[in-house]
């Protein structure tokens, strides 16, 4: 495709996202962005020595999340707060970043938007990877373009799920003043049909998970029930 032998061929930085849908062995990536630096299938293709950019609430995250640590080193995090982890206090320690932490911090859309939109505590899933990342770009005073490929915003502004903040609201396309968008994006109703379907296909696959163990257990019972039959009847 046309946009990848741009990025292919661009003189800047180019970061991938840690689910690497898209991406070849080959393809140019100077850095790997990745929340809580989980190690996923797709990194088998990135050459070994491109460091990684961890997304964290905290350190904990890339012990939790991995077997091993990523052989081309880590940057400084980016911390982010996260309020459904931050509910599982005895299995995650204190968020380094706070439900008020903000994502571009100083943008007039964030501070004239009602409901304080930015902050990481007002979504579920405090605020997407991407725009973590591009958040922290934009107040780097070395970075003077952002070019974006292929990541989608606002799925949640028209259907309401409460998963990353940047989705409830428009807040990288009003905030980001060195983003480029590139890409047809998908639509919503494409993107909320794509999520409809998974959900109902991991719905689908716990009910037969559930029945498989209910069928097993029925099983079970039963054997037990005839062996003590027997030995009732020794």
């Amino acid at each position: 495709m046309e946009e990848y032998r741009t990025i292919d061929s661009a003189d800047g930085c180019v970061a991938w996202f840690s689910k690497l849908r898209k991406y070849m062995a080959g393809n140019k990536i100077s850095l790997l962005v990745s929340r809580h630096a989980e190690e996923r299938e797709g990194w088998s293709r990135i050459p070994t020595n491109t460091p990684l950019c961890p997304i964290l609430h905290h350190n904990s995250s890339i012990v939790r999340k991995n077997h091993r640590f990523w052989t081309g080193g880590y940057l400084d995090p980016i911390w982010i707060y996260e309020k459904y982890l931050a509910l599982s206090t005895r299995e995650y320690p204190d968020h380094v970043a706070t439900p008020n932490t903000r994502l571009f911090p100083g943008c007039p859309f964030c501070n004239t938007a009602a409901g304080n939109p930015c902050a990481h505590g007002s979504g579920r899933n405090g605020p997407s990877t991407g725009a973590a990342f591009v958040s922290y770009l934009q107040s780097a005073s070395a970075v003077e373009r952002i070019d974006t490929y292929g990541m989608t915003f606002e799925l949640q502004e028209k259907y309401g799920y409460d998963f990353h903040i940047d989705f409830l609201a428009p807040i990288v396309r009003q905030c980001c003043t060195k983003c480029v968008f590139h890409g047809a994006q998908l639509k919503r109703e494409e993107l909320f049909k794509n999520v409809k379907t998974n959900v109902h296909a991991a719905h689908s696959a716990a009910v037969a998970r559930r029945d498989s163990l209910r069928g097993k257990l029925a099983a079970s019972a039963k054997d037990q029930s005839r062996g003590y039959n027997m030995d009732g009847d020794d």
